[in-house]
């Protein structure tokens, strides 16, 4: 059932369900969900889904309570570095929205530790364009665009679960 936000007893994988193996369809693009990263960062917390494939994809969710969800694409931008109020890219100014450390767990992430400190900036453009940046422990910047998504364009099925 397409955009099904919850666990229904016979109905399958949900996004409050899904584990690595599971199918996520996003806008017609079918990718093997392949491991996860849960943050926290006071009483916040949100997950990203990462799927299989390139360019490299996940899926950010926050569950406040019905799920706010995020299409990211791994972005490479030489010299870009984040911290400035305002970042000019693409012709687009994104302003910086928030920054700060979340505590992680992660689980099928290769080269990821399996909890640490996450650094992060995010920042948005008027025309609701993101851009997010990440430091994990152990690595640099690693740079992410992002776009909205409705929970309707969002399908998750039962894949081979992995754990």
């Amino acid at each position: 059932m397409p955009g099904h936000d919850h666990a229904v007893p016979g109905r399958g994988p949900s996004l409050a369900t899904i584990a690595p193996g599971d199918l996520v369809t996003v806008r017609g693009e079918t990718r093997v969900h392949e491991g996860e990263i849960l943050l926290r960062e006071g009483g916040d917390s949100w997950q990203e889904l990462h799927l299989a494939g390139t360019p490299e994809r996940y899926l950010g969710v926050v569950w406040d309570p019905e799920p706010e969800l995020t299409l990211w694409t791994a972005a490479d931008l030489p010299g870009v570095v984040p911290g400035a109020r305002d970042i000019d890219l693409g012709g687009r100014r994104y302003r910086r929205r928030e920054q700060g450390s979340a505590g992680f767990r992660a689980t099928g992430i290769p080269g990821l530790p399996a909890h640490g400190i996450c650094e992060y900036v995010d920042y948005a453009a008027a025309d609701g364009a993101l851009l997010s940046f990440e430091r994990f422990p152990g690595g640099g910047w690693e740079a992410s665009t992002g776009e909205r998504l409705h929970p309707s364009e969002v399908r998750v099925e039962r894949g081979e679960r992995r754990w």
